[in-house]
Order: structure tokens, then C-alpha cells, then sequence
């Protein structure tokens, strides 16, 4: 008598080879139970593989399932292995495991969030560009103690992967609240709120005035040089409180703007509260008393070149917000070509909207007057314009500009109807000048929209690119112009002649 006992993935095999004679759920059940008796899979199972045969899952084995994984640190898992940190870290390497630390998800910013934040770092880069202010900076923020204070912790995992996540202390848990002004020469004054204590206008305004007192003591150069104070806080409800912006006025102090949701261009969030943070893990208070010792001890422990650096990163700060948020949205460019020679580049001003009014205006115009007339003189009425059929091209009021600049310049417009749409393997803009300047512009690092422009500007200046540009247009649209005559000798019944710009 045979003791062969079927595993999972016999039964399934099995069941596979059921289904590919045709047979049902219930036969192969059947099938399996003479055959194995008690060690047959259910009448559920095996319906429940049919119906993944049928969806076209010929796979046996089981699907991974996601469950708690084991997690364990460089150390321990060295000693159970047994090893040393460094092979640990080698085999992790060699399994291309990549080391991450979870991010915030930070708030997701408006498009009217954005542009305030552009135009805010802006004008604060221009004046210290223009006169520095870095040193009469007086920041101040708050942020909770809490008691309790687990730590990320990192993890080696596939690129892609995500790393593992650590709880965050709980909200509702012990804490306090501490609220910190320091300049780059270090902490000003400080309070630490006795616990249930939160920020309101009222106290605010109190501690703003506690405040002006300690700078007299600490800061006394403020009043000898008669330096004003420049005030830096963010946003929120307490800050913008009427008592606040009248004591605030009655201090004669200068308030920096700042940008709602911007912690990155806020000294205490990027700087000191990182090292804060990094500080307290896995730091447990029992007492008020034992969190006021710790932030004493953390204040005393760090020099004055901590604090002067938070503050000298505040304009490298400002040209990354500038740079990241501006940079990719750049800016539109109009441009043309001609055979003879290059034509002006033009830039279109930020939220410019290209319709037909601001198309016939500031781009027709100054091609069809200037630029054309400038490189072919008394030959421009032999001239054909070509561009597109974007919907402020091909406008009844558009066209009728065009006719009415035929009629003053003699230049010719390709009719829009002998424009294939959607072509632009057909515009020589778009086939060849645009990307070639892509290119160009893709071997360039411009940080500021004025340092873009001006290397789209030089590029477009370069007469040796135009040259090659300009032969190679000429080839191509030799070929174009062969497999359009080609299209429309075809085509003869619906077009009565050769288009002459193509003769």
C-alpha cells in the first residue's frame, strides 16, 4: 500500500490538470477524495483555485501575505549571527539594500500658497542682497517637550521600498510647551508653559514685552547702535493678533513676512528644533523640573557658531524656494526662424495668457514689422509665415489681423486650413529649434529665472548654433515639402493646386 502523502501543491497540481480536461470544481473534488481521501483539499478550496485557473492564474503556490516583519538593528542581528557591524552592513550593501529614515508628510501647498512663497523669498534675497540684515535677525518659534520622546529608527531595505515607521508620540500625552527666541549669537530668553499651558494673544503679547527686556540686558548693542530689531515669526493666530501687532508697532520693531506653511525658511524648524529633536530621543521626564534641566543643559552645550550658522542659512534658504518652485515652472518663450537668418527671442511675461489679443500684439506684431523686414528688406513680400493651429492663432480676430498685416507688409500667411493639426514633426520650431535648445539649456544649471533667461537668451544669440540649425531646417524641410506635394498630388480632389509657398 502506498504512503505517499500529497502536499498543497500536488493537491493543486492536480486540481490544475481537472480543470485543463474540462472538468468542474465539483469533479475535481471528487477526483481528490478517491484518490487521497482525508487528505483531499475542501469543496471550498477547490472552487476558490477554479475560479483563479478561470481568471488565468496558473500559479500554485501561495501569495505572499503582508504581516509583521521582524525588525532588529545593525547590533543585534550581528550578535545573532554571531558577526561582526561591518559584515552586516556589507551583505546589506551587496543585497542592494539602500538605508532610509521616514519623512513628515509635509502640507501640500496651493498654487496661491506657492506664488506668495516665490515673491516673499524674493524680495527678502534682493534686500540682503542689497544691504544685509542677517545680524539684527531676532527669531522665535514653539514647539512641545513631550515627556515621552521615542526615536526613528533607520532601516535597510530594496530602493523603492518603503522604510519602517515608527509611532508618533502620543498628542494627547504629557508635554510642554517650549517657546524660544535667540538671534545668531545665541538664546535670548526663553519659557517653558507649565503643563495644560498653550499660546494665546494675551500671553503672547506678554512675552513679547518680557522679551524687549531681555534684549536691553543681553543685547545691548541694539540700543548703542541704534540697530531695529528685525522680528521673525510665522503665521499663526496668536501672532496676528491685534494686541500682538500693537505692541509689535509701540517696539518699533521690523516684522520679516514669512509665507504661510514654510517651516523650511524658518530658522528655529530647519535649524534649531532638528537638533532638538535629535537631542531629546529616547529622553523620558517624569517632572517639569527634569524638562526645564535638560533644555538648560541642551542651551549651555551649544556654541555661538550654532546659532550664527541657523541664521546664514536663511538667504541659501531663500534662493532654494526660489530656484525649486520657480526654476520648473520657468517661462514661455516666443520664437521663430527663418532661412536667412535668426529672428528675436522674446520672453512672455509671468501669468501672461496667450490669447488672441496678446498673440497678435506682442508677437505678430513685432515679427511681422520688425524682425521680418529687418533680414529680407524690399524682398518681404516673397515671405510665408507659417506657425500652428493653437486656438490664438487660427481666431476669426487673428486671421483678420493677419489679412490686415498682408495687406501693409505684402508678408503671406500659410492659410490654416493647409496647417496639419497636431504635427510637429512639421513646425520646424518644434522638430528642431526647441529641442535642440532643450538640449542646450539641459547642459546649463541656471539657479535664478533671470540666469535661465540669460542662457536662453545667449544660446538663441549663437550664430554658429543658428547656422547648423538653420541647413539643418533647410534639409528637413526639403523632404517635408517632397512628401507634402506627394500627400497633395494624391489628394488632387480636394486641393485644386500646389500650395505656391511650396513651389
Amino acid at each position: 500500500m502506498s504512503t505517499f502523502l500529497p502536499t498543497k501543491h500536488n493537491l493543486r497540481e492536480a486540481l490544475l490538470f481537472c480543470f485543463n480536461l474540462k472538468k468542474s470544481a465539483t469533479d475535481g473534488h471528487r477526483l481528490l477524495c478517491e484518490a487521497y481521501g482525508k487528505h483531499a483539499l475542501s469543496i471550498k478550496s477547490c472552487e476558490y483555485w477554479f475560479r483563479r485557473f478561470k481568471s488565468g492564474d496558473f500559479d500554485t503556490r501561495d501569495k505572499e501575505r503582508g504581516g509583521r516583519p521582524i525588525n532588529q538593528t545593525q547590533e543585534e542581528l550581528a550578535e545573532t549571527l554571531g558577526v561582526t557591524q561591518q559584515v552586516i552592513l556589507n551583505r546589506l550593501k551587496v543585497m542592494g539594500m539602500v538605508q532610509k529614515q521616514g519623512n513628515w508628510v509635509p502640507y501640500e501647498l496651493k498654487p496661491g500658497n506657492i506664488e506668495r512663497r516665490i515673491c516673499t523669498c524674493e524680495l527678502l534675497l534682493k534686500r540682503q542682497n542689497r544691504k544685509g540684515f542677517l545680524h539684527q535677525i531676532v527669531t522665535w518659534d514653539k514647539r512641545w517637550i513631550h515627556y515621552d520622546n521615542p526615536k526613528r529608527r533607520k532601516s535597510w531595505v530594496k530602493p523603492g521600498h518603503a522604510s519602517t515607521s515608527t509611532v508618533k508620540p502620543n498628542i494627547h500625552g504629557k508635554k510642554l510647551m517650549l517657546c524660544i527666541w535667540w538671534d545668531q549669537l545665541g538664546v535670548i530668553y526663553y519659557e517653558l508653559l507649565q503643563p495644560n499651558k498653550t499660546i494665546t494673544g494675551e500671553r503672547y503679547q506678554q512675552q513679547l514685552m518680557r522679551l524687549s527686556r531681555a534684549l536691553k540686558i543681553r543685547r545691548p548693542l541694539y540700543a548703542k547702535r541704534h540697530d531695529k530689531v528685525i522680528y521673525q515669526h510665522d503665521n499663526a493666530r496668536p501672532h496676528v493678533a491685534k494686541v500682538v501687532k500693537e505692541t509689535l508697532e509701540a517696539l518699533q520693531w521690523d516684522v520679516l513676512p514669512h509665507p504661510l506653511y514654510s517651516p523650511d525658511i524658518a530658522p528655529s524648524d530647519y535649524h534649531m528644533f532638528r537638533s532638538i529633536t535629535h537631542g531629546l530621543a529616547e529622553q523620558h521626564f517624569t517632572s517639569y523640573e527634569e524638562s526645564k534641566n535638560w533644555v538648560n543643559v541642551w542651551i549651555a552645550s551649544k556654541d555661538e557658531e550654532f546659532f550664527r550658522h541657523g541664521i546664514r542659512m536663511l538667504p541659501e534658504r531663500w534662493e532654494k524656494v526660489e530656484c525649486a518652485e520657480s526654476y520648473p515652472k520657468g517661462f514661455m518663450v516666443a520664437c521663430s526662424i527663418s532661412y536667412e537668418g535668426k529672428l528675436k527671442i522674446r520672453k512672455v511675461e509671468r501669468n501672461a495668457k496667450i490669447n488672441s489679443e496678446y498673440y497678435q500684439n506682442n508677437i505678430l506684431e513685432p515679427i511681422f514689422l520688425n524682425d521680418i523686414p529687418s533680414i529680407y528688406g524690399k524682398q518681404s513680400n516673397k515671405v510665408w509665415f507659417h506657425h500652428d493651429n493653437a486656438t490664438s492663432h487660427t481666431s476669426s480676430s487673428t486671421q483678420a489681423y493677419l489679412e490686415d498685416l498682408r495687406q501693409r507688409t505684402g508678408i503671406n500667411t500659410i492659410p490654416k486650413n493647409r496647417t496639419p493639426g497636431k504635427s510637429p514633426d512639421l513646425a520646424p520650431m518644434d522638430f528642431c529649434i526647441f529641442e535642440c535648445l532643450k538640449r542646450a539649456l539641459g547642459k546649463r544649471h541656471p539657479r535664478t529665472i533671470e540666469g535661465l533667461w540669460k542662457v536662453a537668451f545667449n544660446l538663441t544669440e549663437a550664430d554658429d548654433l543658428w547656422k547648423c540649425l538653420i541647413i539643418f531646417c533647410g534639409i528637413y524641410m526639403f523632404f517635408v515639402s517632397e512628401r507634402l506635394m506627394k500627400i497633395w498630388v494624391t489628394s488632387s480632389s480636394q486641393v485644386s493646386s500646389y500650395p505656391s509657398y511650396l513651389m
